[in-house]
């Protein structure tokens, strides 16, 4: 089996700011999971996110920025995957709406 995905580096940006950019993993996921830039805008389609180490949440995207619209579940991973400035995130394929995410090392899959 292939695992289709992407490797994103978390800036200093995303780290105070509890988010990272999608517009590189945007292949990864149905447009039916964008929504618009709030919350009174959401999409029509919630995303399935499996961060590892961290919670499974289901949430859309915020497309004006294209960041995960749930940002506490981002602190929550970045924390206890332990993501600093530099760091890398793995993004992986893993439904047609569903994403597993972790931290990126060499031994990775």
């Amino acid at each position: 089996m292939s695992i289709i995905g992407v490797i994103i580096e978390i800036s200093g940006g995303n780290k105070r700011n509890h988010h990272f950019y999608l517009r590189d993993a945007q292949f990864l996921f149905p447009p039916s999971v964008i929504g618009g830039g709030n919350e009174s805008e959401k999409a029509d389609e919630d995303l399935t996110v499996e961060f590892v180490p961290g919670p499974t949440i289901r949430t859309d995207i915020a497309g004006d920025k294209m960041i995960l619209r749930n940002r506490a579940a981002v602190r929550e991973f970045f924390d206890r995957a332990a993501i600093n400035e530099g760091d890398r995130i793995a993004i992986e394929r893993v439904d047609r709406a569903a994403l597993r995410i972790s931290k990126f090392s060499a031994g990775s899959r």
